[in-house]
């Protein structure tokens, strides 16, 4: 459009410009984020912000809720930095495969303070209670994490004496952490699908619509904006 049109470009950058300026003041710190706001509010008017605390907000529209409940043979999670506002660490994202529709769709958006395990935990707690379902096969540490979880793991063992266990983690170390590619880690449960280049995609969609990090209430609208789309997508594609 550009090419034909190279006005395009800055009126496209006006529009954008004017949109934003319709948008709350940006929010600058966890604390500040609000607890409701008409922005937590779908299209339909149904509320998509299920839990807040001091280091974790969780979104989660029914739509999504709807398919983490009937489609949980496989939740793939994957976290990015890049979208994530200035004041937080990271952006969770939760997705689930539709086999019959040969699909992916996303199933909740968390935007994190840090990357303590207990807010992980805290995270898929709050995400399996709003779904009303009980998951077991919830793969959700990150591999760029495993290292750091073995050493924990080993410093807890030699504490206690468990010799038997520091040899398993002898061989898993050997096995499973020098001379193996971690990003097969990202193989689950023997499926088709490889869950990095699922998530690769979707975060480098989500890269292209955020050239820089966006504030709060921008990555809110459009996230509100994306899950739109999706939800009438799911229903085109089960008619």
């Amino acid at each position: 459009m550009g090419l034909i049109c190279p006005e395009y470009n800055s009126i496209k950058s006006q529009i954008s410009r004017n949109l934003n300026k319709k948008l709350p003041s940006n929010v600058t710190t966890f604390a500040e984020i609000p607890s409701e706001s008409e922005y937590y509010k779908t299209k339909q008017g149904e509320n998509f912000m299920i839990f807040k605390n001091s280091n974790l907000i969780i979104f989660q529209f029914p739509f999504q809720a709807k398919l983490f409940r009937e489609y949980n043979d496989d939740i793939f999670v994957d976290g990015t930095f890049f979208i994530a506002p200035k004041f937080s660490y990271q952006i969770i994202i939760t997705r689930t495969y539709i086999k019959e529709l040969d699909s992916f769709y996303t199933t909740s958006f968390a935007i994190l303070k840090n990357k303590e395990q207990e807010t992980y935990k805290i995270l898929f707690e709050k995400l399996k209670k709003n779904a009303n379902t009980s998951i077991s096969n919830l793969p959700f540490i990150n591999p760029e994490y495993i290292f750091d979880i073995y050493v924990i793991i080993k410093i807890n063992s030699i504490k206690n004496n468990y010799c038997q266990f520091l040899k398993f983690l002898e061989y898993f170390y050997k096995t499973y952490l020098i001379d193996y590619d971690m990003k097969i880690w990202n193989y689950y449960n023997n499926m088709e699908h490889i869950t990095k280049n699922a998530s690769e995609s979707l975060n480098n969609y989500l890269n292209n619509l955020f050239p820089t990090k966006p504030s709060f209430y921008e990555l809110i609208d459009k996230l509100n904006e994306l899950e739109h789309l999706s939800y009438y997508d799911y229903q085109r594609k089960i008619r």
